[in-house]
């Protein structure tokens, strides 16, 4: 389960915008806010690109993407 307020406090600080985040994805801007808000659940290429296009941590990356 992924943990949709960390993830989106983490894309607030990196100061990114979504439609970058929504290119790097391949995805258009309601395909990003239905994972966003959790209707549909992120694929692991998409984590990764994610961690990728925000720097994370790993340990930030488990919090939000291995969240229990």
């Amino acid at each position: 389960m992924t943990d949709l307020g960390l993830l989106n406090a983490k894309i607030r600080e990196s100061g990114i915008k979504l439609n970058w985040i929504e290119e790097a994805l391949g995805l258009s801007y309601m395909g990003l806010k239905r994972k966003l808000t959790g209707e549909t659940e992120f694929k692991v290429s998409e984590a990764n690109k994610i961690a990728e296009v925000l720097n994370l941590s790993k340990d930030d990356f488990d919090a939000i993407f291995c969240a229990h």
